[in-house]
């Protein structure tokens, strides 16, 4: 009996679920019980972001910004789906930005994490009618702090994608 490997497309795309999974236990369990504030980070927009700006293949980013907004929905109280949409568009608007802007400038990073969730925020402030622009910027400021750790981790899980990521500087 000759037993054959799963095609590296698939093992990709179990790699990438088994991530945001990772990355949703991590923002739902561990992320309530060891910060004390009540804006926290955001770490499911941050892998999205940061998959976005280093993925080479545009199918496996929407699969993962999907997942992503999937996994958002299911533990928010918010809308279901919306989050699954606006993840989507701001890992597509991210992957289109990234594959035409020099990606070893760290300050073009933190503008777009900054300004992605910014924007974030500015949809929540029209649907519900009220001023969550004002979180969003502290929410900014905090991913703009961890984007250095995450990009760090994303590195070292050396995904198919991840020989020549723009975090090689945060090692």
């Amino acid at each position: 009996m000759v037993f054959y490997s799963p095609d590296k497309k698939y093992r990709a795309y179990g790699k990438l679920v088994g991530l945001a999974i990772g990355v949703c236990l991590l923002q739902v369990s561990v992320v309530p019980s060891l910060w004390g504030l009540p804006i926290a980070p955001d770490f499911l927009l941050l892998s999205t972001l940061i998959m976005a700006m280093r993925m080479p293949v545009f199918s496996e980013m929407i699969v993962f910004s999907l997942l992503c907004g999937l996994l958002k929905d299911f533990f928010s109280v918010s809308f279901f789906g919306m989050s699954t949409l606006g993840f989507a568009c701001n890992g597509a608007m991210m992957y289109g930005v990234f594959r035409y802007v020099y990606k070893d400038r760290k300050w073009v990073q933190f503008l777009a994490v900054a300004a992605v969730t910014v924007w974030n925020y500015g949809v929540l402030s029209i649907m519900y009618k009220k001023p969550f622009i004002f979180i969003g910027c502290i929410e900014a400021i905090l991913n703009c702090l961890f984007l250095p750790l995450v990009g760090a981790l994303y590195h070292r899980l050396e995904l198919p994608c991840a020989k020549h990521t723009p975090f090689h500087a945060y090692r």
